[in-house]
């Protein structure tokens, strides 16, 4: 921990102090909850300010004083869940949910009277990277790259089924976890993957960003999917999937390659035909 992370607890371990011998019932529960919840990264979007304000607030200001610790808590929870470019969950949300999918996946797999149908219900991974982003960064700049994340994630939301979880894992990459891939599966497609990746390679692929000229830029995507089996942990079936995503790049062409952007002309409107005179 830092000395501002330091500074900034035992500036709360006052306040909590000074607030225990002064405040009401109602605002020791909320203060005292707020509190012992705090750890880690939270603690750094609590400011100084508000703490040290908090701590000389009168009596009776010190329920509000507990509401307001509460409301910065909160904040900082949804801070800690989300990224901040795309709106999507981030890395920390993931490894929680993906603990969760499994965990039940798992649960029902090994119950004792699960039927086949049950144990088939399958969740899967899917890891998505975005090919040439450096490319597009170096040569048209990073405010290009972030506009191209944010439309590749909102494709990625509208997409998803209900109970599908989007998120970003970091830089140009992006996880989707799928609820349950059973409905894809068919007598004619008993191995429903390809198609999984295919579809959304298909999303994706169109997602262009404007760079002025009448030209836009876009950059295909890897996909890799790993379905979860009962032998699966988070890391595991994020690292499968990884692994089947780097060997879905074309030969030759890995993370960070300078080629393969997609440069597209917009078609010029066409005049409309002069009215009969």
């Amino acid at each position: 921990m830092s000395d501002d992370d330091t500074n900034t607890e035992n500036d709360l371990k006052g306040l909590h102090t000074r607030l225990l011998r002064s405040t009401s019932v109602a605002a020791l529960g909320k203060l005292d909850r707020a509190f012992h919840e705090l750890e880690g990264r939270e603690l750094k979007a609590l400011s100084r300010p508000t703490a040290s304000f908090m701590a000389v607030a009168p009596k009776d200001l010190a329920e509000r004083a507990a509401e307001m610790l509460l409301e910065q808590f909160a904040q900082a929870k949804t801070d800690a869940q989300y990224d901040g470019l795309t709106g999507l969950h981030n890395v920390k949300a993931l490894d929680t949910h993906l603990s969760n999918v499994i965990s039940a996946y798992k649960r029902r797999h090994n119950a004792q009277y699960a039927t086949n149908s049950e144990k088939n219900h399958q969740p899967a991974v899917l890891f998505i990277d975005v090919d040439s982003f450096k490319a597009l960064n170096d040569t048209y700049g990073h405010d290009k790259g972030d506009v191209l994340l944010k439309n590749i994630a909102d494709a990625l939301v509208q997409h998803k089924r209900p109970l599908d979880f989007v998120a970003r894992k970091g830089g140009d990459e992006f996880i989707v976890v799928l609820k349950d891939i059973t409905p894809e599966r068919t007598e004619a497609n008993p191995h429903p993957e390809e198609s999984i990746v295919n579809r959304y390679k298909d999303l994706i692929r169109d997602i262009k960003v404007d760079i002025g000229n009448g030209q836009s830029v876009a950059c295909p995507i890897s996909v890799g999917i790993k379905i979860i089996d009962n032998d699966d942990t988070p890391e595991s079936a994020i690292k499968a999937a990884d692994e089947n995503m780097y060997a879905d790049k074309p030969k030759g062409i890995g993370r960070g390659s300078a080629e393969r952007l997609i440069i597209t002309q917009k078609t010029p409107d066409t005049p409309a035909p002069p009215s009969a005179g």
